[in-house]
């Protein structure tokens, strides 16, 4: 079956919560990737392709995150992000779903994302850093993974600190240091990725 005669079996089925994704997009991205294309192709329907998508049968990228995100199955979302943390997740505690980064030069708040009215006490961080082993599987997906914080763009060594309320000026004893570095800031409902550049 031509992947033409397949755009509406994707608009019909896949189950699209925001406007950041399009079943159009998604078919034009699935056009330009090969390797996603094939899958697409010998896949049953969209649902069997959706399964394939999600069991990693193709290199990780924006495709992916999109069908995580906006899918049939995109209840689960938050478990694939889990997955892609791994290793590296560590809790800080927060306020108000923010918690604080800085160093002796300054302070600020990153929020986490956290839906209002939830337990917004706890952010799951990672790193991510240009060196590490997976970073180029990873990096290709978390743009449209989670929202990128469009507000901030930190450079240099900076700390994570725990941050339960009160005056900054207790928060002495951080929890993670990030080395030196350029990085860009993901969240999505209570995680929080920096993501080195």
């Amino acid at each position: 079956m031509k992947i033409e005669d397949r755009v509406n079996e994707i608009s019909e089925r896949l189950s699209i919560k925001s406007s950041n994704c399009h079943e159009f997009t998604l078919v034009r991205d699935i056009i330009d990737d090969d390797e996603y294309l094939d899958l697409f192709l010998s896949s049953d329907d969209y649902y069997d392709f959706e399964m394939k998508v999600l069991s990693k049968e193709c290199a990780l990228n924006e495709i992916y995150a999109q069908v995580s995100r906006y899918g049939t199955r995109a209840e689960s979302h938050w478990c694939r992000i889990m997955e892609l943390f791994g290793e590296r997740s560590f809790k800080v505690q927060s306020k108000g779903g923010q918690f604080l980064i800085g160093n002796d030069m300054f302070k600020i708040f990153i929020s986490n994302d956290k839906c209002l009215g939830m337990n917004q006490n706890v952010s799951h961080v990672a790193v991510f850093n240009v060196d590490d082993e997976d970073y180029k599987k990873v990096y290709r997906c978390f743009g449209k993974m989670m929202d990128r914080d469009k507000y901030h763009l930190i450079f240099g060594e900076f700390n994570i600190y725990d941050y339960g309320g009160g005056n900054i000026a207790s928060c002495v004893e951080p929890c993670r240091t990030l080395k030196d570095g350029r990085y860009r800031i993901y969240t999505y409902d209570g995680f929080v990725a920096f993501v080195e550049y």
